[in-house]
């Protein structure tokens, strides 16, 4: 194995970097320890370097798919550090905030689907699960700000942001926690509240830097009614199907297969119907922009079909 050698210092002035090039900028001298940027000043390894260096020899720098080594890679990193291997299988992206209401909406039945031979583990894992659906929301609208919030300049807001909501998280797991009706669960909803304090505040700090007014209708009002529908569409749905389906649906599942069972049909119909009725509300209340459907395939067809028929904002 290699060894690699901590001590050396790498001078980073001059490369644009952060941490180092914008200390007059943020805070009006350059004699000053950085430590402000959660940036190390270790070496990249070799071996990552390499790898990029394969990955430069190929002139085109497109779109990208994960490789099909992504997620089994992080099971294995997660089973050297905590003893336990998760099957990759049950790993997935949830970046936005419709995902992630559907994630809370739909959390009992979820769990149900993955976990129908152990039943007695869904009591215990729904509370948290919804909570980190709604966490997962708040994160998807704390991302852009806070790219936004270092586009212009003003990198030390979310760091300072962070550790604020990382206080709060703290104070709430503590209270939360210490209460024995809530227990463990108070964790994910320290978690939200720590969420809602970032990006409260960032987003405060962005309107004030930037001198910029945002349509408020535009920008958080339509998405968030449009996620709202989609959440109560899902929840609605899975309801009445479940009730439907559980009176006529063979008990041991159709063609007697378990996963094919009334609630884990009512689960993927429900998330489907959840899914129209999402499209139908971005279309109605003229949700989309031009620019947003000009990235899809045949964007600009499509684009023309719905401004035909007045339903692009």
């Amino acid at each position: 194995m290699k060894t690699y050698d901590f001590d050396r210092i790498v001078d980073r002035h001059g490369t644009n970097a952060v941490k180092y090039d914008t200390l007059t900028d943020v805070f009006g001298s350059k004699e000053l320890l950085p430590l402000w940027v959660a940036d190390m000043d270790f070496a990249t390894p070799d071996f990552i370097l390499d790898a990029l260096r394969r990955r430069l020899d190929h002139p085109v720098l497109g779109y990208t798919q994960l490789p099909d080594d992504y997620w089994p890679q992080i099971a294995v990193w997660i089973e050297a550090r905590h003893g336990w291997r998760p099957d990759p299988a049950w790993m997935r992206f949830i970046p936005g905030i419709v995902k992630g209401i559907g994630m809370a909406v739909l959390a009992k039945p979820i769990l149900m689907l993955l976990y129908g031979s152990r039943p007695y583990l869904v009591p215990v894992a729904v509370p948290i699960m919804q909570a980190y659906g709604y966490s997962t929301a708040l994160m998807a609208l704390s991302a852009p700000i806070t790219n936004m919030l270092q586009a212009i300049g003003r990198t030390d807001v979310p760091v300072k942001s962070l550790l604020i909501g990382a206080a709060i998280k703290i104070v709430g797991n503590f209270v939360l926690v210490g209460i024995p009706s809530i227990n463990i669960q108070g964790a994910p909803y320290a978690s939200i509240l720590c969420y809602v304090v970032v990006v409260a505040i960032n987003l405060y700090f962005l309107l004030h830097v930037s001198k910029v007014r945002i349509n408020v209708i535009s920008v958080f009002l339509k998405p968030a009614f449009c996620s709202v529908v989609c959440g109560v569409a899902a929840f609605a749905s899975y309801g009445i199907l479940s009730t439907l389906l559980g009176s006529i649906w063979p008990a041991g599942g159709l063609f007697g297969k378990s996963m094919l069972s009334a609630g884990n049909m009512s689960v993927l119909i429900a998330v489907m119907i959840a899914v129209a009725f999402y499209v139908v509300a971005l279309l109605f209340s003229r949700a989309i922009s031009k620019d947003d459907v000009a990235m899809l395939p045949k964007g600009e067809k499509i684009a023309k079909i719905l401004e035909k028929y007045g339903l692009m904002g």
